[in-house]
């Protein structure tokens, strides 16, 4: 029990702790110097496509590269395009979220293992959002995410994702939403999710959706082949098909159909 305060007595436990914290500052790092100095064209054309098709996102990474190209369409919302409201929206330059434009998102990116633009306070009672500066006013490290940001009057908020390895259900009403999507889709187009070792609870938690029996599932992935079977378990249907082998092969198929 990661509450019992006698665990912090047992230098095990401490050691584990610490061990713990390190990977989740590495992961958040990483990602937030990626997702700060990194353009992907892939993304922004993927972005339009989804909001074209009237789709929603499911996420099991912790970047932010599709929710930044989805903002750039100016047709998706920070604050209303993760299925849930924040306490407090807060942005790098300063101003807070009601100086912004908001929209009303009608495409959901649900991240059922945290974001790392997400913070909580210490007990994790409250989540935050945090965004960075836009991409023309990006320079040296002003500006970059952190993984513990002050939110003013000396206060300060923690990086909330989860790390690697058996994930609790830490944003229960994130898998229910999820749930809820999953349910309604008659299309599934699965990028990259192989269901590794690591993310066998995701199965479990498939396990009592009843899925459209009409339901299609296309597979973008280099070892595709390799998963119909595991796809066609999960989903209950036979529509199981390897589309593209990458994620670039995919969206630049859209740029030939547009053409075309």
């Amino acid at each position: 029990d990661p509450n019992d305060l006698s665990l912090l007595q047992v230098p095990e436990f401490i050691e584990l702790f610490a061990i713990h914290n390190d990977l989740k500052n590495y992961i958040f790092d990483t990602l937030s110097f990626i997702g700060y100095y990194c353009i992907s064209k892939y993304h922004h054309i993927f972005a339009e496509h989804i909001i074209d098709a009237d789709a929603n996102v499911i996420s099991f990474n912790w970047d932010t590269l599709i929710d930044e190209a989805m903002f750039n369409t100016k047709r998706w919302s920070y604050e209303t395009g993760y299925g849930f409201e924040f306490e407090k929206v807060l942005y790098k330059t300063g101003k807070d979220s009601e100086s912004a434009t908001k929209l009303e998102a009608t495409n959901i990116i649900l991240k059922p293992h945290g974001s790392i633009n997400w913070y909580s306070d210490m007990h994790k009672e409250k989540l935050y959002l945090i965004l960075p500066v836009g991409v023309r006013l990006r320079g040296g490290t002003l500006g970059r995410l952190r993984s513990c940001e002050s939110i003013g009057n000396d206060s300060h908020v923690f990086t909330y994702i989860i790390p690697p390895g058996k994930k609790r259900r830490q944003f229960a009403h994130i898998w229910e939403r999820m749930k809820d999507v999953l349910q309604n889709a008659d299309k599934i187009i699965a990028i990259g999710f192989s269901f590794n070792n690591n993310d066998s609870h995701v199965k479990e938690e498939f396990k009592d959706i009843s899925f459209k029996k009409n339901l299609s599932v296309e597979i973008i992935d280099p070892t595709g082949s390799s998963l119909v079977n595991t796809y066609s378990e999960v989903f209950k249907t036979e529509d199981v098909v390897v589309k593209f082998s990458s994620f670039a092969k995919y969206c630049e198929d859209f740029l030939v159909l547009q053409k075309g």
